[in-house]
C-alpha cells in the first residue's frame, strides 16, 4: 500500500545528500526546504522532522542551503551538514536544541558525514589535510569520528597509514571522494568507505573494524565507485562500482562481508545504471534486502529475487515509474519517496510485506476471464475489480517477474468497455489482446486501486494475482502443402 503522508506547496529538497530520509524504525521522516529568507535574502535550508503517524512537520534547524541530512534509528536525533559554499559545519539537532559540533576552518575538504543509528557518533571523511576550528593541529585526510554530543574528535583511518595497503607508490595522491561512498554499522563499531588514488585513477573500498580496530582492503582496484553502504548489523557491505578498465562505466553490484571473504556479484537489477548514484541504494538492517535506488525494485540478496513496488500506471500518482529520493526503514517494510505536486512536493510511504509479495486483501473481488489464452491469438481478456470506495482509479498490468508484458490497462465504472452498470463500484476492462511475442506460461495480474481519503490524501493499494491467467502455446496452422511440389 502507498499512502501520501505530507503535501507541501513548496519544493522539498531533492539533492542526493539533502533528500528526505526515513528513520530506521520507520516512524519518522526528515527533509529540508530551501527558502530565500536569509538575513540578506540568501537561500537557506529549513530542516524538518515529521512523525509519519501525524503528518505534521516540526522545524528543527535553519542552516545553509541544501544541507546534507542523516537521522538516528528512532528519529529523535538529526545530523545536519552545511555544504562548503556556506561553511562546512556539522550540527546535531533534536526538538530541544540545535548544536554546532564541528566546523571546518574555511576549507572544503569535509566530503561526507553520517550518524550512527544510536545517534551518538558522527563519522565523517576528510579529502585532504585541513583545519578544524578549535583544533590546533591540521586534521589529516581520512575517516574520522566525533561524539554527537561534541568532543572526542579522533581519527579512525588515516590515508597516509594505508598507502601500502592499496599499493600506492611514492608521490601518489590519495583522496576521499564526495558523498555516498561511506557506510557504518548501527553501533558504530564497523565502517567502510571509498578512497581514490588520483595519480593512477584507481578506486578502493576500505574496511575498518571500529575505532583503532583492524583496517583492510575490502574491494578494488576499481575504475569508479558509485556507492558504498553497510547494513545496520554490520554483516553485509554493498558496493556499486565499475570494473577497472571499463570505460563504459557499466555498474557492477557486489555483496561482501566487512571482514572480507568471497565477494558475491548480484544480478544487474538496474538497467543502464539508473539510480546507481542514489542514496536509495541501501541495505536493510540484516542485509537481506537491497533497495534499488529510485527504480521501485527490491532485491532479496540471498537468492537474487527482485520484486517491483510499481503499478506502472500513469494515472496513479502514488506509485509512478520512478521513486525519487527513495529510502527505506531497517526492515524494508517502509519506503519513503518524494512525489510530484503542482508547484510543490509530496511525501509518500509504501508499506511492503515481509517478502515483498503483494497479496490481495480479498482476491474474490477480482475476476479474470478466461483463465487461459492462446499466445498471439485474437482472444480477448476481461478483468473486473470490485471496489466500493468511490471515487477510485483502478488499473491493471500483466507481468512475468518484474517485466510488464501488457498494460497499463485502465479499468472503468462508467458503463463502457465491458462495464455493465455505471457507478456500481465494479470496474471493468475488456478486449485486452496479448501481444504475439509473449511466451507460454503463467502471468501475474497486478491490480492497483487508488482512492482519495476523507482528509484529501490518496492511498493506493496494489496486489498480485497469481495462477489466474495462463498463456498457452499457439496452435500450429494446418499446412496442406502446395500443389505440384513433391
Amino acid at each position: 500500500m502507498a499512502r501520501e503522508v505530507f503535501i507541501s506547496e513548496e519544493k522539498i529538497n531533492t539533492y542526493l545528500q539533502g533528500a528526505p530520509l526515513i528513520s530506521a524504525d520507520g516512524s519518522t521522516a526528515i527533509f529540508a526546504i530551501n527558502r530565500k529568507d536569509g538575513p540578506n535574502g540568501e537561500l537557506v535550508g529549513h530542516v524538518y522532522r515529521m512523525l509519519l503517524s501525524s503528518g505534521v512537520p516540526q522545524e528543527v534547524g535553519v542552516v545553509g542551503s541544501s544541507p546534507q541530512l542523516d537521522v538516528s534509528r528512532d528519529g529523535q536525533t538529526i545530523l545536519i551538514r552545511t555544504l562548503p559554499n556556506t561553511g562546512n559545519k556539522l550540527y546535531v539537532a533534536d526538538l530541544a536544541q540545535n548544536n554546532l559540533v564541528l566546523e571546518e576552518d574555511g576549507g572544503t575538504e569535509l566530503t561526507d558525514a553520517v550518524l550512527n543509528q544510536e545517534g551518538r557518533v558522527i563519522y565523517f571523511t576528510i579529502r585532504r589535510d585541513t583545519k578544524i576550528v578549535g583544533v590546533d593541529e591540521p586534521v589529516r585526510a581520512g575517516l574520522w569520528a566525533i561524539d554527537a554530543a561534541g568532543g572526542n574528535l579522533r581519527p579512525v583511518v588515516l590515508l597516509d597509514d594505508i598507502r601500502d595497503l592499496v599499493g600506492a607508490d611514492e608521490g601518489d595522491q590519495l583522496t576521499v571522494p564526495e558523498i555516498l561512498t561511506m557506510g557504518i554499522s548501527a553501533v558504530a563499531d564497523r565502517a567502510v568507505f571509498a578512497i581514490r588514488n588520483d595519480t593512477k585513477g584507481e578506486w578502493y573500498v576500505i574496511s575498518s573494524l571500529g575505532d583503532g580496530g583492524e583496517t583492510q582492503l575490502l574491494h578494488g582496484p576499481s575504475e569508479f565507485v558509485w556507492r558504498v553502504t553497510m547494513s545496520g548489523s554490520g554483516s553485509t557491505v554493498f558496493i556499486a562500482d565499475v570494473v577497472l578498465g571499463d570505460e563504459s562505466r557499466t555498474p557492477r553490484f557486489t555483496i561482501v562481508g566487512p571482514a572480507g571473504g568471497s565477494p558475491r556479484e548480484l544480478p544487474p537489477m538496474i538497467a543502464g545504471g539508473t539510480g546507481v548514484g542514489s542514496r536509495g541504494l541501501m541495505l536493510s538492517y540484516d542485509g537481506s534486502i537491497l533497495l534499488g535506488g529510485g527504480t521501485g525494485l527490491m532485491m532479496y540478496t540471498a537468492d537474487g529475487v527482485v520484486r517491483s513496488m510499481l503499478s506502472n500506471c500513469a494515472q496513479l500518482t502514488n506509485v509512478p515509474s520512478y521513486l525519487e529520493a527513495a529510502t527505506m526503514s531497517s526492515t524494508g517494510h517502509h519506503v519513503l519517496f518524494l512525489g510530484a505536486y503542482p508547484g510543490g512536493s509530496r511525501l509518500v510511504v509504501i508499506e511492503v510485506q515481509t517478502d515483498g509479495a503483494l497479496t490481495a486483501p480479498n482476491d474474490n473481488q477480482v475476476t479474470v476471464e478466461p483463465a487461459a489464452i492462446e499466445a498471439g491469438a485474437a482472444d480477448t481478456l476481461t478483468i473486473t475489480v470490485e471496489e466500493r470506495a468511490t471515487p477510485a482509479r483502478v488499473c491493471a498490468t500483466l507481468r512475468r517477474g518484474t517485466d510488464v508484458l501488457a498494460g497499463p490497462l485502465d479499468l472503468n465504472d462508467e458503463g463502457r468497455n465491458g462495464d455493465e452498470v455505471a457507478g456500481d463500484g465494479v470496474y471493468t476492462r475488456d478486449e485486452v489482446v496479448l501481444p504475439a511475442s509473449i511466451d507460454p506460461g503463467d502471468l501475474t495480474v497486478r491490480v492497483a486501486i487508488e482512492v482519495d481519503d476523507p482528509d484529501g490524501y490518496r492511498t493506493t493499494t496494489m496486489f498480485d494475482l497469481t495462477e489466474r491467467l495462463t498463456v498457452t502455446e499457439r496452435r500450429a496452422l494446418a499446412n496442406p502443402g502446395i500443389a505440384g511440389m513433391a
